[in-house]
């Protein structure tokens, strides 16, 4: 089984988690769970000053934390499209499969009503404005350029499922490695060992990315883990129960 992350790196004075909430919703608003580690409290940091911040999955599908949370957040992730389909259809779709319907049957039938309501949907959720393919894809190395404003910032990572390498290297606001944007999710042979190769390149020491990253997010209470709509209430870090991730998978 695979995994694929991306982390964002950065050096300098550490921003606060209502800077860095403000700036994830902002950059990459698929997200919802983030961890901030900062140097001074990691033990053995690759760096005085290089702060890492890393983004989590929940693996139950959303937080028992929440269940009770004002509705006024909700305003503030983008809208979600799904499917509702009516009652009546609902519920012969259950008598036919408590009658002891063919499995075939059901299933047709819940094509059927899935077809119908997929016909019905708009083209695009309202209030949606048109982007392009690449618009819609991660903004997390916006997010790496914006820290990196006044300092140095990296976008590290791989996806194993797709066999590509992240890394990025950004100072005041630029991108200073690779060429182009493109070029930040490479596909390279050994996918996984070159970030870690641009990487201590660039610091001019030698690194592994997956020891640094076990380094700074230990499965352990620290750093909390923040939702970011309420960074300044910290959820209790479950190893079992969060899995890091990417910017667009939450």
């Amino acid at each position: 089984m695979g995994i694929d992350f991306e982390i964002v790196a950065y050096r300098g004075k550490p921003a606060s988690v209502e800077r860095l909430a403000e700036l994830i919703a902002r950059y990459t608003p698929h997200a919802e769970l983030f961890r901030h580690a900062i140097a001074a409290k990691v033990k053995s940091p690759i760096a005085r000053d290089l702060h890492m911040i890393a983004f989590y999955d929940d693996q139950r599908g959303g937080s028992d934390d929440d269940a009770d949370a004002p509705d006024a957040d909700s305003d503030a992730r983008p809208a979600k499209t799904g499917l509702f389909f009516p009652e009546s259809e609902l519920a012969a779709a259950r008598e036919s499969a408590a009658k002891g319907g063919s499995l075939a049957d059901v299933v047709q039938q819940a094509w059927a009503l899935a077809r119908r309501a997929i016909l019905e949907m708009p083209a695009k959720a309202p209030g949606t404005e048109d982007q392009s393919d690449s618009e819609t894809e991660t903004s997390c190395e916006e997010l790496a350029r914006e820290l990196s404003r006044g300092g140095e910032s990296f976008l590290l990572g791989y996806a194993d499922h797709s066999c590509i390498g992240i890394y990025a290297q950004f100072r005041d606001g630029e991108l200073v490695f690779p060429a182009s944007i493109d070029e930040i999710y490479g596909d390279h042979d050994d996918y996984i060992a070159w970030p870690s190769q641009q990487w201590s390149h660039a610091l001019g020491k030698t690194v592994d990315l997956d020891k640094i990253v076990a380094r700074y997010f230990p499965d352990a209470s620290a750093p909390p883990l923040c939702r970011v709509e309420r960074p300044n209430q910290p959820i209790p870090f479950d190893a079992d129960r969060y899995s890091i991730g990417t910017s667009e998978s939450m």
